[in-house]
């Protein structure tokens, strides 16, 4: 087909009008969708910085005390034939190994906690895997202290808090510290004191404890002693790492770790996978 001039001038002018009236068109959509994709990203990238950031904040004193509670639990078990934390229901008279014991515990709870407080300010699930991976350890401890999903397959009544804690009792003790970004032995020798209720579900959860009972709250305490572990292996220095051969030689000394398979049902469940890396032989006990 032959074009005259006229017909190749009036071509170009509805094709550069049409482009324009696309571009006048469709301009403010593509601009929109720009808009709302760069502040989308600009809104993950802060609520991970953020998250990182209080992290960072606190992570020097967790560290701190899950170092301090897993040499506690070490001690615990190789010393437990002394009977240090047997009082037999004398809480108040300042009995220090069983004092010294659940003050541990309780400082490692509350620097989980205190991670755990401000979150609900941001939006975790934008953190990095290294960062969301800490949180997830801080829903999981509570957990291995609290669930009794742990206890699948074994005979106990859950009605009863006598081998786990109830959740909410719990966490209002964790919280009688909540003012401050670490707990002081002196501060829990005060709080003990002045309100030994909301002190005795834990004092009764560590006096008389042995390794030859029959019941299974020194199991939660192996458990809590692997993730512990797990935990300093991970975000620790080096020297509060644990190696392969170290927890092997405590499996030993302790006769296992009867609720290991749960425990590993529980870190799937939160998808904390690489259960292993600092201890290869733990899967084989857990076939056992």
């Amino acid at each position: 087909m032959d074009f005259n001039i006229d017909d190749k001038i009036l071509i170009a002018i509805i094709s550069a009008g049409t482009s324009i009236a696309t571009t006048i068109l469709f301009k403010p959509f593509v601009e929109k969708g720009l808009l709302l994709h760069k502040i989308k990203h600009e809104h993950r990238a802060s609520q991970a910085r953020l998250v990182k950031e209080h992290i960072a904040k606190h992570k020097s004193v967790l560290l701190s005390s899950a170092e301090s509670l897993r040499n506690r639990l070490v001690n615990l078990f190789q010393n437990n034939h002394e009977g240090w934390h047997n009082v037999n229901g004398n809480y108040l008279n300042h009995p220090h190994y069983i004092d010294s014991t659940v003050y541990r515990f309780v400082s490692f709870f509350h620097s989980l906690k205190m991670i755990e407080n401000n979150l609900i300010y941001l939006d975790p699930t934008n953190s990095t895997k290294s960062d969301l991976r800490i949180l997830k350890y801080i829903r999981v401890a509570k957990n291995v202290m609290c669930d009794t999903a742990l206890f699948e397959g074994f005979d106990y009544d859950n009605s009863y808090a006598t081998d786990h804690f109830f959740s909410t009792p719990f966490d209002e003790t964790i919280t009688l510290f909540s003012g401050s970004n670490s707990v002081s032995f002196e501060e829990f020798i005060s709080k003990k004191e002045d309100k030994p209720d909301k002190f005795r579900s834990v004092f009764q959860f560590f006096d008389n404890i042995n390794l030859s009972e029959d019941r299974l709250r020194m199991e939660r305490l192996k458990i809590l002693h692997l993730l512990l572990i797990g935990l300093l292996n991970e975000y620790g220095y080096d020297f509060h790492k644990t190696s392969g051969n170290q927890i092997e030689k405590l499996k030993d000394n302790i006769d296992g770790f009867k609720l290991l398979k749960n425990y590993i049902k529980l870190r799937k469940r939160y998808k904390l996978n690489k259960l292993y890396w600092f201890f290869p032989q733990m899967e084989i006990y857990a076939a056992k």
